[in-house]
């Protein structure tokens, strides 16, 4: 719930204006953007209003900014009421990166804080000193309360390093009512700062010098500490801090990538940046230094640029092979910060994910100078190649049967780190093949796709095609020239494996069955032909066997003569391959239709295991033979006879439903008699009757 207020500066120390220069300050999470002001010379606040003000980030469109001063301006968050205290508060401030910049690494700057709960917070900080000559430290010692609390007083003890004395000299910039007590035997200062209400600060200077004899020694750490104690304080671990001073220089050398991408054959460029990060002023202006650039075999140098001028040429002062650069350059002076730009090209040989690593050194000609740190005199910057890697598989769907439709996809696979754009995929069309459709451009028996963005890691692109097979069975189609022919990048793929098949002719089943059964002179047949195939669409055709032809799946036709006919249905794909059903029917004169039959039986009073005769009677009495008659005896036994007589043998007495059903020619359904129902008996067995007198 409470406010945070930073002071930020931004400049363009070049030596032109910038032009389309943005300010983007990305908020830290759980606040809001409140206010920005600045400060004329005369001390007057002026609004410093964001043309973009979002929950996330706040951006002011500065225009053209001119070279000369850095700028300064403040600006107020509020922190939500429901922030949980202990939350970091990560703040951005990124100005645009200009074309022209001569370097980036002061383009942006990130700082965390933590967030606190209510109730006091004192902060103390002593990490702005610097060295007067190589005899004196200079101290700034920076005091806040963070809290939301009056402190009254403050007490902080100052420890100043051993071997050094003070003369009781200090100052503040600004601050409340301050008094100090010395402790020569302890060097130990303490400060009283009356009160401190929340928000305000103090700054308190002194110096220390060091003792005779270690004026112009190096090698040596001067520790300092300052430390407060604030009854409740809400955060601790800020009431305390240390800082060690160095006598010596510390320098180094840092390298990365400026501009261009680190693709095969291009032209990159480093920034390298050297020089001295300690304060302490003893360097000997007779000695100076020297830069080094190791690169990889897979790297040719091309140019530098000069320190002091970006617009002129370093020129190297020697060159090894072509990989080993060396410059000469003067005293690393204190504080100092220069940067140089090293351009150089890319083997067209590198693959995607190769690192080719740089190495860059400082050296100090003057061996008696003790460096604080070793470790930072040499630096190593891993470059990884990005590239596309475009591997590309085909598929295809087809029965392979002649004539129908076989569809290709080919998928086009990224396994690079670098997305690939403008990407062109071509495939030749096979032999043989016809009537070509696809999402791409057809071109002279090539096809042609173009893909916008491959993504990298795995990212895909498909495209197909369709087309007619050859109706020639046993033709080998072979796909094998296909591939990425070209992207923005210059990568293209290797040839697709090939993809392969013989088309083979079709399997094509034809049947067909025609009503009546029975066929005589004049009468309409119906045939009802089927067919099936996996080739390509059928057409059918029948021939009757009398000179008579029709076509479709079904076909009606009469004969005109008795006689046996061989029918041919035949079913032809669009290619011409065909099946052929044939079958034999017979035609008969003209026939007299049956319209009745009935029976009779003897003995009229049957037994079991006696035979009972049937005799049938047709009507009328000139119908067309061959009759046949099926007899339903009623026990379960059915009998079909070609004579009008017939004899069954019962096993079970009982009544028994009898019928008949007679059949000719021209009465394929037939005619059934009327049922009737017949009583079989039991056998009876008569025996002698004796007598016998006694």
């Amino acid at each position: 719930g409470g406010a945070l207020y930073y002071n930020l500066q931004y400049g363009n120390n070049g030596n032109a204006p910038a032009d389309d220069v943005y300010l983007t300050y990305t908020l830290p999470a759980h606040t809001a953007f409140r206010s920005a002001w600045w400060h004329d010379w005369q001390g007057q606040q002026h609004p410093f209003t964001p043309d973009v003000v979002t929950a996330d980030y706040v951006v002011w469109d500065l225009g053209t900014l001119e070279n000369g001063p850095d700028n300064y301006f403040e600006v107020r968050l509020g922190v939500d009421d429901t922030a949980a205290p202990g939350a970091l508060l990560t703040s951005t401030l990124d100005i645009s990166r200009h074309p022209s910049d001569f370097h980036y690494d002061d383009n942006s700057v990130t700082w965390t804080e933590i967030l606190n709960p209510t109730g006091p917070n004192l902060e103390i900080d002593k990490q702005n000193y610097y060295w007067n000559g190589n005899g004196q430290i200079q101290y700034e010692m920076r005091v806040k309360n963070r809290g939301d609390e009056r402190l009254e007083p403050v007490w902080i003890t100052d420890t100043y390093p051993i071997s050094t004395t003070w003369d009781g000299n200090w100052w503040y910039g600004h601050g409340p009512n301050i008094t100090t007590t010395h402790d020569t035997a302890n060097r130990q200062i303490v400060f009283w700062l009356e009160h401190l209400d929340p928000g305000e600060t103090a700054s308190i200077n002194y110096q220390v010098d060091l003792d005779g004899s270690l004026v112009g020694v190096q090698g040596l750490f001067f520790t300092n500490t300052l430390e407060a104690d604030v009854l409740g304080d809400t955060y601790p671990a800020d009431n305390y801090d240390e800082v060690v001073a160095y006598a010596g220089p510390d320098v180094y050398i840092e390298k990365w990538l400026r501009d261009g991408e680190p693709h095969p054959g291009e032209i990159v460029t480093f920034t390298v940046k050297f020089g001295n990060r300690n304060s302490w002023q003893g360097m000997n202006d007779q000695f100076g230094s020297a830069i080094s650039d190791t690169l990889p075999p897979a790297m040719e140098f091309i140019t530098s640029t000069a320190p002091w001028d970006p617009n002129q040429r370093w020129h190297p002062r020697s060159i090894t092979g072509s990989t080993e650069i060396a410059w000469d350059w003067g005293p690393p002076w204190e504080n100092s910060a220069w940067y140089a730009l090293i351009s150089v090209r890319i083997s067209e040989t590198v693959q995607s994910g190769d690192v080719l690593t740089n190495y860059v050194a400082i050296g100090d000609d003057n061996s008696n100078n003790s460096d604080l740190s070793a470790a930072n005199d040499f630096y190593e910057f891993p470059l990884t190649i990005l590239d596309p890697v475009f591997e590309v598989d085909k598929v295809y769907e087809s029965n392979e049967v002649a004539g129908t439709l076989v569809t290709y996809t080919l998928t086009v696979t990224n396994s690079g780190n670098y997305a690939g754009h403008n990407v062109v995929l071509s495939d030749t069309i096979p032999t043989y093949l016809e009537n070509v459709g696809s999402g791409g451009t057809l071109n002279f028996g090539w096809l042609w796709w173009h893909f916008g963005v491959i993504t990298p890691d795995g990212g895909t692109a498909t495209a197909w095609f369709s087309a007619t097979l050859p109706c020639t069975a046993s033709l080998s189609i072979v796909n094998d020239d296909y591939g990425v022919r070209g992207s923005e990048e210059g990568v293209t793929s290797p040839p697709g494996d090939p993809v392969s098949f013989d088309v083979r002719a079709p399997t094509i089943n034809a049947a067909f069955t025609h009503t009546p059964d029975a066929i005589v002179v004049n009468d309409t047949v119906y045939f009802t032909g089927t067919a099936s195939t996996d080739g390509t669409g059928l057409s059918y055709t029948w021939a009757f066997g009398d000179g008579a032809a029709g076509s479709g799946l079904t076909g009606t036709h009469a004969y005109t003569q008795a006689g046996s006919y061989t029918v041919v249905f035949t079913a032809t794909d669009t290619c011409g391959y065909s099946d052929v059903a044939t079958a034999t029917i017979t035609v008969a004169s003209t026939c007299t239709p049956l319209t009745g039959v009935s029976f009779t039986y003897a003995p009229s009073n049957p037994v079991i295991q006696s035979p009972v005769t049937f005799t049938a009677t047709v009507s009328p009495t000139g119908a067309d033979t061959p009759i046949t008659y099926t007899w339903y005896f009623g026990d379960g036994v059915t009998r079909t006879v070609t004579i009008a007589v017939t004899t069954h043998t019962y096993t079970i007495s009982g009544s028994k439903t009898v019928s008949v059903t007679a059949y000719n020619p021209c009465t394929a359904a037939g005619v059934d008699s009327p049922t009737q129902q017949i009583e079989v008996g039991a056998m009876q067995v008569f025996l002698p009757l004796v007598l016998l007198d006694y």
